[in-house]
């Protein structure tokens, strides 16, 4: 079954100056709501006129009633702006940024100034008032070649964003954070920075490009701050819209808007506001609380009366509940109603508020087909839905009922804003598949391959176009798409951030898995402090048999964990801690290897690296009954005897009980990163990675950065080493050796020329296949418009 609906999206108005923007939804007063907003004319000047008539406002395509609409007296509000920048391949999204910001700022009334990191924060433009300088320097910023180093981007002594704005003349300070968190050192002395904001009545912004903020940093000092964290931001529409919210809300109060909205019968509630004066929209999702809804809460949404003989009837029944408001059913309609299903209760039927009654529903077996019905349930309020399969388990549905609620057809909506897909006609444990078409249908791309519960958030695409269209195919109960199914599934933490990073096959059947946690409650019985790794073994079928947190007092991040021959574990990442269980350390991120036996106690662990960042990224067992680990090394001391550049590949040799054997270094004068190792089969070891670098060992550069693969002999001597990709960005993220003694490599590539031929989008999967000396055999590229990899 398939339902497509038409709808219409508008990327939000970057080239002239008009804004609306709605935010802070207020519930509290339900059913009377309010909000906030922002309205800017096309001379970027805001509009503080407004009344209720201006506006048209929708929620779940039901019109509602405007109450009132209030503006502030306009202030002035001479600010100072800082906008820290720290990304190497994004660079031009935070220029476009950082140049539209400017672009809005009331200057001279305003000022800005611009740091970069290079090693470390340097001041690129001291604070101006003068905006065609400001512009100009805008549009200049340089890359940052180094690693992120969030303590310094705030402290340094020179060029940190509090010691460079603290003392501005503009009572009124925001920071603005601008990073793609590339190879992060996120240690911050989280208190003094708050500290220091509150002091200063400065305001954090943090604007994430292509990552998200995986630890919870940010959203604290967003939080703390009063500032806004925006995650990852995609493309130039993207970033131009974020620091114009910025612009406009550090140089405007909000005016304030309230609605009636009357009753509703669902807790998300999809926001539509149209301003009349300026024509844009404002879309926000919303959600309200259970016991402000409308509901007629059923004891089950789906009865499977299954298969019984030809003449035969079943009867079940059904506990329903009238929660927050009296009901009465006065109508039921069964979909379709082919003469399988009857209600035996007689209309109409009234149940007051939290009283609960049965319905006897029978099925007749007609024939034994199998069939699908879906029972609705009409109220004075809203529609409630049941539904109902009966017949031979392996039958086909014999007619198939599926409809799309939302979107219904001919909305129009903000490109790049959240959205809820709704679907109904089956029941909510029915799986379904969900397609968009921005070309009426001739090229389609999954949403989501495969979800139930007839409703899925969705983040619209940035494009524009008035021939979107969306799907939704349903599976048949007893399948999945590409015969897939899930055996199990399972959640494993506590109250805060707890992330699995590595799993593999035990020889039990069950599965290691290393990750890290900060909570400290939950299935953590032991942690130590801040990110821990956090060690969890599992049985066959997902139960957890015992779990071991390991670290200091700073954050430790495990990459990859693997069974040793002797029934044991490894795992190795890094710490930044010097206390705990970290015995000997090195400098300021240390490879970490620890050695755990068949159930989780620590046989040994030991530190390697130099006094700058060195990490782990993988580990094999060697066939000698050691280790190797592939790593990435900052340092040009300590464990480390011949580094290249700034990141080189570490390899890193060690003995059954961790002693260093031997380690080499490889890369050129830039970033190389690896990111696996594997032994082959003459006794060697091949890496895989990425390479901004053009010297050193590379031999061939061909763009931004290329796939690096590079093998070594048995002491890790290099025997051959091979660059692919194009002018633009690939990131090798696997390795594997083939049974005819080549390689398949995995990662992603946003190139469209040079070694990948049929691209597909803006990043894609790209596999590659070499022989047994490098040499490449094919490639293949993988996904579809957007990102994929």
């Amino acid at each position: 079954m398939k339902k497509a609906i038409l709808l219409i999206l508008l990327l939000p108005m970057l080239a002239s100056a008009q804004y609306f923007d709605v935010f802070d939804i207020d519930t509290s007063e339900y059913p009377i709501m309010k909000a906030k907003f922002y309205s800017v004319d096309a001379n970027g000047n805001q509009i503080l006129n407004h009344t209720p008539a201006d506006f048209e406002i929708t929620e779940n395509g039901e019109p509602r009633d405007v109450i009132s609409v209030s503006c502030p007296d306009p202030l002035p509000r001479p600010i100072s702006v800082g906008i820290m920048v720290d990304t190497y391949g994004y660079i031009d999204l935070a220029r476009k940024g950082s140049e539209r910001l400017v672009s809005l700022l009331n200057m001279p009334q305003n000022e800005i100034g611009i740091t970069y990191m290079d090693g470390r924060p340097l001041l690129f433009q001291d604070f101006t008032d003068r905006k065609q300088k400001a512009l100009e320097k805008s549009k200049l910023i340089p890359s940052a070649p180094g690693g992120t180093r969030v303590s310094e981007m705030f402290f340094d002594d020179f060029g940190g964003g509090i010691s460079i704005i603290k003392n501005r003349k503009a009572q009124n300070r925001i920071l603005i954070f601008v990073s793609d968190l590339h190879c992060p050192n996120l240690s911050l002395d989280e208190q003094k920075l708050f500290q220091e904001a509150i002091d200063n009545n400065i305001r954090i912004y943090t604007v994430l490009i292509n990552t998200g903020d995986y630890t919870g940093l940010f959203k604290r000092i967003s939080d703390k701050t009063n500032g806004v964290l925006f995650e990852n931001v995609r493309n130039g529409s993207e970033i131009e819209v974020i620091f114009k919210k910025i612009a406009y809300i550090e140089q405007n109060d909000p005016c304030e808007i309230s609605w009636n909205s009357n009753v509703n019968c669902k807790d998300r509630i999809n926001l539509n506001i149209f301003n009349k004066t300026n024509s844009l929209f404002a879309s926000y999702n919303y959600r309200i609380a259970k016991d402000q809804i409308v509901n007629l809460e059923l004891d089950t949404y789906f009865v499977n009366f299954g298969f019984h003989s030809k003449g035969s009837t079943k009867d079940t029944s059904i506990t329903i509940t009238a929660r927050n408001i009296d009901l009465k059913i006065h109508n039921i309609t069964f979909e379709p109603n082919l003469g399988y299903f009857e209600l035996l209760d007689t209309l109409p039927i009234a149940i007051q508020k939290d009283q609960s009654i049965n319905l006897t529903i029978r099925y007749k077996t007609i024939d034994t087909s199998k069939i699908y019905s879906k029972l609705t349930l009409a109220t004075d309020y809203c529609d409630f839905y049941l539904g109902l399969l009966a017949g031979g388990k392996y039958s086909p549905i014999s007619l198939k009922t599926l409809e799309l609620t939302h979107p219904n057809g001919g909305e129009v909506f903000n490109a790049g804003a959240d959205t809820i897909i709704t679907w109904e006609g089956i029941s909510i444990n029915d799986k379904v598949r969900l397609n968009f078409s921005y070309d009426n249908g001739k090229n389609w791309k999954t949403i989501t391959y495969v979800v139930s519960g007839n409703n899925k958030k969705w983040r619209i695409p940035t494009i524009e176009s008035d021939s979107c269209i969306v799907s939704v195919n349903q599976f048949d109960n007893n399948s999945t798409p590409n015969g897939l199914e899930i055996e199990w599934q399972k959640s494993y933490g506590g109250s805060y951030n707890d992330q699995a990073y590595s799993i593999t096959e035990t020889t039990d059947g069950g599965y290691i898995a290393a990750g890290r946690s900060v909570s400290t409650d939950g299935d953590i019985t032991n942690p130590r402090q801040s990110y821990d790794f956090w060690i969890i073994k599992l049985n066959s079928i997902g139960e957890l048999e015992w779990q071991k947190s390991y670290g200091g007092t700073d954050n430790d991040i495990p990459n990859k964990v693997i069974q040793s021959n002797d029934g044991g574990f490894v795992v190795a990442g890094i710490t930044f801690s010097a206390d705990g269980d970290v015995s000997n350390p090195k400098g300021s991120g240390d490879s970490w290897i620890i050695k755990l036996n068949s159930v989780g106690e620590l046989e040994w662990e030991k530190s390697y690296g130099g006094s700058k960042k060195d990490e782990a990224k993988s580990i094999v067992q060697s066939i000698d009954g050691g280790y190797v680990i592939a790593g990435v090394s900052d340092s040009d001391d300590g464990d480390i005897t011949n580094p290249k550049g700034y990141d080189d590949y570490w390899i890193v040799k060690l003995n059954s009980i961790g002693e260093l054997v031997w380690q080499k270094s490889y890369g050129g004068s830039h970033y190389d990163i690896n990111t696996s190792i594997i032994q082959t089969n003459d006794g060697g070891f091949a890496v895989s990675g990425y390479s901004w670098s053009d010297d050193g060992n590379l031999t061939i550069s061909n763009g931004l950065s290329d796939y690096w693969i590079v093998k070594l002999n048995s002491i890790g001597e290099l025997e051959w080493q091979k660059s692919y990709g194009g002018s633009d960005e690939e990131l090798a993220n696997s390795i594997q050796q083939t049974f005819d003694g080549g390689y398949i490599i995995a990662g992603q590539s946003k190139s469209q020329d040079e070694d990948i031929t049929n691209p597909k989008g803006n990043y894609d999967y790209w596999i590659i296949k070499l022989n047994s000396v490098g040499e490449l055999e094919w490639e293949k590229s993988y996904g579809g418009t957007d990102l994929d990899g």
